[in-house]
């Protein structure tokens, strides 16, 4: 299973959303097993000027896993309530933790 993170980045400094995004990844492995996690902000080279040109490449990676991990703080960002709303018109499993 590939799993897609979402959550809030905007706003927050480096360390906190990397602290977040890492401990969201860590309890999908305990509570799913073996499980592949995509994390946008690892994924996503930073030549992009952008919110929108991220957002194109965060839904494309998306697009290709088989659920999204909300983390506590996706209701918080405009970009993470787009991957939800996108996760919900493919049929994307939801798992909100």
């Amino acid at each position: 299973m590939k799993v897609y993170l979402s959550g809030k980045v905007t706003g927050l400094s480096p360390s906190e959303y990397r602290k977040n995004f890492d401990e969201a990844a860590e309890e999908l492995k305990v509570l799913l097993g073996n499980v592949e996690i995509v994390d946008p902000t690892k994924c996503i080279p930073t030549i992009f000027g952008s919110w929108a040109e991220y957002m194109i490449s965060d839904l494309l990676l998306l697009k290709g896993c088989d659920a999204i991990a909300l983390l506590p703080n996706w209701a918080e960002s405009k970009g993470a309530q787009t991957e939800y709303a996108f996760a919900q018109g493919m049929g994307i499993t939801i798992i909100k933790l």
